[in-house]
């Protein structure tokens, strides 16, 4: 068997994968789409509050989140059904 060859694909974006690890692109780019998210939707989705309220104030600066968002309550209730659900599939036949 022969030993490894040199191939011409390999390491050719090392250089860009550095640079954008270090600039945490993939970090502002989750964190651009929460805030659009928050902003579209409003502050009732509590799971992206909670990721834009713990990311690190350097990227939210960057991305113009402010430091601290508030979650609200929805004001939008469950409406329960005329006839109970039955529990089993074979009572209505």
């Amino acid at each position: 068997m022969a030993g490894p060859t040199k191939s011409s694909k390999a390491g050719r974006n090392k250089t860009f994968c550095e640079a954008y690890r270090r600039a945490e692109k993939r970090t502002i780019s989750h964190l651009k789409r929460a805030w659009k998210h928050v902003r579209r939707y409003g502050t009732t989705d509590h799971m992206a509050v909670h990721y834009l309220n713990n990311a690190s104030v350097i990227l939210k600066r960057k991305v113009g989140v402010p430091d601290s968002i508030i979650p609200t309550k929805t004001s939008h209730k469950r409406i329960a059904p005329v006839r109970p659900m039955k529990d089993n599939i074979h009572d209505n036949l």
